[in-house]
């Protein structure tokens, strides 16, 4: 009889491996979906998408088990050749083919140019063919960003103490009011999508004191748009012993400062791509309601009301 322990052997050539400087001039192997093809006649250049980002192999007539003419974008992939060093490649490297093994093709030509820089498409195409607008490599970033935020949300709040919890998204009834509930029959009673867990987060206050979900929440607001943004992810998190609604502030200014210093660190690459300049959260204002009211009273000569 065999034991499993949690590991698997792969023929495929790890990631840093791959950047590293020992199997430079050596046979590696790498799995990854075509990005694009660039046929220069003896010699091509087929770009693999793998999570990590683009590897770039050169296929040579010659040496490669198949022709450049059986390759198509989008088919998966796994080629070995070997690794060299190449300054104006993807991270300085790219794999000389010198055998393919088609993984699996698709049926029909890919509807959009997903290899492209920028998808220069409408939001309405996007969203119509999403799982296909994501491969470009910009729109997918975003979904790291997104990561990244979670990510420094649920690390910030352990470190200091805090328990997640998973509320339901079902309910009875609304936890801010009616006016923009989402309505449905449950099992022949009526029920409700939850706009918030704010009421289990305060049962569960009483039980850890510190308490928070990263979670997806309902709100029935009326649009006229054919899409609207009646579900998204909530940040949410509930403390009890504080000493006033301040504490909250500074938990909240910790986490902005944690998240920002968790993008610079990991995400640097996602923040080129898409251009994103962080903001300085160093010294963020604290100023009171009241303040706030004179110095608009100030600049714009109005009254206070």
């Amino acid at each position: 009889m065999e034991f499993l322990d949690g590991t698997w052997k792969k023929e495929v050539t790890s990631w840093e491996a791959l950047l590293g400087e020992e199997l430079l001039d050596q046979e590696v192997v790498l799995e990854g979906a075509v990005h694009s093809i660039r046929n220069m006649g003896d010699v091509a250049f087929v770009i693999l998408r793998r999570r990590e980002g683009l590897f770039q192999t050169v296929f040579e007539n010659e040496k490669a088990n198949l022709s450049i003419h059986d390759l198509k974008e989008a088919m998966t992939l796994r080629v070995k050749g070997i690794l060299n060093a190449e300054e104006r490649a993807p991270h300085g490297r790219e794999i000389r083919i010198r055998e393919i093994e088609i993984l699996s093709q698709p049926a029909e030509p890919m509807p959009l140019a997903i290899d492209k820089w920028k998808l220069n498409t409408s939001l309405e195409a996007k969203l119509n063919l999403r799982p296909i607008a994501l491969r470009n490599i910009q729109e997918r970033s975003k979904f790291k960003i997104q990561e990244a935020l979670t990510r420094a949300f649920r690390d910030y709040l352990y470190e200091n103490g805090f328990t997640e919890i998973h509320t339901p998204k079902i309910g009875a009834r609304g936890a801010e009011g009616g006016a923009n509930l989402f309505k449905f029959s449950y099992f022949h009673k009526p029920a409700v999508l939850a706009q918030s867990p704010q009421f289990y987060k305060q049962m569960m206050v009483g039980v850890f004191d510190r308490v928070f979900e990263t979670g997806p929440v309902f709100r029935a607001e009326k649009h006229n748009t054919k899409r609207h943004l009646n579900e998204y992810t909530s940040l949410d998190f509930e403390m009890g012993y504080i000493d006033s609604f301040e504490e909250i502030m500074a938990m909240e200014t910790g986490f902005l400062q944690y998240a920002v210093a968790l993008l610079q660190k990991d995400y640097a690459k996602e923040l080129q791509i898409l251009k994103v300049q962080l903001p300085k959260v160093d010294k963020i204002p604290a100023v009171r309601f009241d303040k706030a009211k004179e110095l608009v009273s100030e600049k714009y000569n109005r009254k206070i009301r």
